[in-house]
């Protein structure tokens, strides 16, 4: 019993600091982002202009990975249900690119970048483009989770061999101890 209960404590030690670490994990993304995105910009928009554009566009990105992390890979692929995975998968990365490129033409172009020379191109979709953009945060959140998920499985298997072997040897001292002192009897 004391054995489940710490074992609880252990998972909700991490429940109860899950959403600062969300934010922290969706924060840093913004800021690394930013930066990138800055950088490779030449310097010719304000890094204001780059925060607000990620700010407006982070919302697919949170979307889809959460979606892909919460519902897909636990309700399709751990159950190897893997053609509804492929096929959602795909329907949905479609629809988040269409969302997507809806907010770059409706509210990032329009409002940061007016003078952009990719205004008027709603119909170019870039399927593959966006979904490069999209789905490598989701490929980092996944890696972190499952490398979380490990390590607190890992613990969980230290401490339980560690109560096994001491059930184990408190079990052997009891056996030892009637024989020795059987053998003083005796004696």
């Amino acid at each position: 019993m004391k054995d489940k209960i710490k074992i609880q404590q252990l998972l909700s030690n991490y429940s109860d600091n899950r959403i600062y670490w969300h934010l922290i994990f969706w924060t840093t993304y913004l800021i690394f982002s930013s930066i990138g995105y800055y950088t490779t910009t030449l310097l010719q928009i304000s890094f204001g202009k780059v925060i607000l554009h990620y700010l407006t566009s982070i919302q697919i990105d949170i979307v889809a990975t959460y979606f892909t992390v919460y519902y897909l890979i636990s309700n399709y692929l751990i159950k190897r249900k893997y053609i509804y995975f492929v096929l959602l998968f795909i329907i949905s990365s479609l629809f988040f690119v269409i969302c997507q490129r809806f907010i770059v033409h409706y509210i990032t172009y329009p409002y940061f970048f007016p003078e952009s020379i990719f205004f008027g191109e709603w119909f170019k979709l870039r399927y593959f483009f966006t979904v490069t953009n999209i789905y490598p945060v989701t490929a980092l959140f996944i890696s972190i989770k499952y490398i979380k998920n490990a390590f607190i499985t890992q613990k969980i298997n230290q401490e339980l061999e560690q109560k096994r072997l001491e059930a184990e040897l408190k079990f052997l001292k009891s056996q030892i101890h009637p024989q020795i002192t059987k053998d003083r009897r005796v004696s």
